[in-house]
């Protein structure tokens, strides 16, 4: 990955110190620049030639194809930064998935036998919804009862039935004054942070948490049902904080457990989580993490349905033009072309096979969607078996998410990066000097350079197996990690992930921190 990004300075320096001189006075865009030669051909490196996929990389391997726009920094308007309501479609009804031929890969494809379309009224302040046929309908299920937003005729056509099929198949479409990030940690506890293998060029490791797969969920309490939000909360508290200083704001929860207690229980986080999402700067829900790997999911059948009930129980409650994101982990793509790594993926992993998370997320349930950098346990010994280093994984993994082209399949789609291995434990420093910009360089300026549109950093502070883990040190104390951050937030493409349940000093003082790396936030809500 180090090589691949040193590619690509040169064209980029111009702009990002044109950028950084105007909004700070100070040209920064060395830090991400470097003069070293690399391979000729570097997509013959991860591709055998003449395929298809390696054709797809020499085509985006064109540095003037590179897209990532810098722009001066302004803070976005606090007080009017409501999403524009986007056209949604329902599906009220599916047809069984077939299996289609696309070359040697066998895609499968669910098609909707009775789609519902929803546009927004600007007069009636209302979504007015039509059937395939252009006939006036009410959108499905318990939506007119629970969700004013939504035009409906006196008498609901679509019953109140668990059977009714509520997958969202189109929805709604990230606008200009919104930049949604993608991702954020676990809200279950691992079995024990471990760390990363030493970065490609520094001699340091990077640290990351190890991952572990819950076997069954939590207890659930319900959350609370009241009609208005409780001023005393922390997670509404670090709303009103992040709105005064301008941050775009994602509401970071986990509802498989949730949803594994029960249609009640769902509701009822649903209604709470509308009350908190119905303010200025709030983009919208991310309502899992690392899906198909936690949560005790036996089945992708069972992960799907998640997906496609929980959408359609937020999309019922929510403010309009709110958007839905969760995060995945696709660790064979870091595989590249390495056939015992991709078996061991699949025989460890069968529900975070490449095919059947893109039958979780490309349905138009989600509108965002965070990728997890997959370098930690167990993914991790998998990749030293295969003889994979931690730069190799990262340019495969993000080259491969390319060439998918998520974004032309479900138009619209927000694709991120969720990235965990710059944050460190309290128990081992961060990293230093060279090894702190180069690690920065693997993990946010890579993926950026590769399509991703935002990198959502783990973690602002948070207490795991025993250990705080965190991004700067302790006591809001910069570090070199930290500094390399900042001197990339006139891209304004980085999101932190913020607990309010735990600051450093207070929810004020630590977001105004954030707010000096950060564009956007993700607030824990419980």
């Amino acid at each position: 990955m180090t090589q691949w990004i040193r590619r690509r300075q040169g064209w980029l320096i111009p702009i990002v110190v044109a950028v950084l001189a105007l909004t700070v006075g100070m040209a920064s865009g060395g830090a991400i620049a470097s003069t070293q030669a690399a391979p000729a051909d570097y997509c013959a490196d991860l591709y055998p030639a003449a395929s298809t996929e390696y054709e797809r990389c020499r085509f985006w391997d064109d540095p003037s194809l590179e897209g990532i726009t810098s722009i001066d920094g302004q803070a976005p308007a606090s007080n009017a930064a409501y999403v524009t309501p986007q056209p949604v479609t329902f599906c009220a009804a599916e047809t069984p998935p077939v299996k289609k031929t696309s070359g040697k890969t066998m895609i499968s494809a669910t098609s909707c036998s009775r789609p519902i379309a929803c546009t927004w009224n600007t007069s009636t302040g209302k979504y007015h919804c039509k059937d395939a046929s252009g006939t006036p309908v009410n959108p499905p299920g318990r939506i007119c009862a629970e969700n004013p937003n939504y035009a409906c005729a006196a008498t609901p056509q679509a019953p109140d039935n668990p059977a009714v099929a509520l997958t969202p198949t189109r929805q709604p479409v990230p606008t200009v004054q919104a930049h949604p990030t993608q991702n954020a940690q676990a809200l279950q506890q691992p079995a024990a942070p471990t760390a990363n293998p030493a970065l490609p060029g520094t001699g340091q490791q990077a640290p990351t948490p190890t991952a572990s797969m819950s076997t069954s969920p939590a207890p659930v309490s319900p959350p609370s049902t009241g009609t208005a939000a409780d001023p005393n909360d922390p997670a509404a508290q670090a709303i009103q904080q992040a709105q005064a200083l301008g941050l775009h704001i994602w509401l970071e929860t986990d509802l498989v457990a949730i949803w594994q207690a029960g249609a009640d229980q769902l509701k009822a986080a649903a209604a709470r989580l509308a009350q908190q999402a119905n303010q200025p700067n709030v983009l919208g829900v991310k309502f899992a993490t690392d899906l198909g790997l936690r949560g005790g999911f036996t089945d992708p059948a069972e992960v799907r349905r998640f997906v496609a009930e929980t959408s359609a129980a937020l999309r019922a409650v929510l403010p309009p033009g709110r958007r839905l994101a969760v995060d995945v982990v696709v660790s064979e793509l870091g595989c590249g072309q390495n056939r015992q790594c991709v078996d061991a993926m699949h025989a460890s992993f069968p529900l975070l096979k490449l095919a059947e998370v893109e039958r979780y997320v490309l349905t138009g349930a989600v509108d965002a969607v965070n990728v997890t950098t997959p370098l930690f346990n167990p993914f991790l010994d998998i990749y030293k078996q295969a003889g994979l280093s931690a730069d190799r994984v990262l340019q495969q993994q993000w080259m491969a998410l390319r060439i998918r082209s998520w974004d032309s399949r479900v138009p619209g789609l927000y694709i991120g990066a969720r990235e965990l291995g710059l944050a460190h434990p309290d128990n081992k420093p961060a990293l230093t000097g060279p090894a702190a910009e180069t690690a920065v360089k693997a993990r946010l300026d890579g993926p950026l350079r590769l399509g991703v549109q935002h990198v959502v950093l783990w973690t602002w502070r948070q207490n795991w197996s025993g250990t705080a883990w965190r991004l700067n040190d302790a006591g809001l104390r910069a570090n070199d990690v930290w500094d390399a951050l900042r001197s990339r937030k006139a891209l304004r493409r980085t999101s932190i992930v913020f607990n309010p349940r735990e600051t450093e000093r207070s929810v004020a003082e630590d977001l105004r921190e954030i707010a000096n790396i950060a564009s956007t936030v993700y607030i824990t809500t419980q």
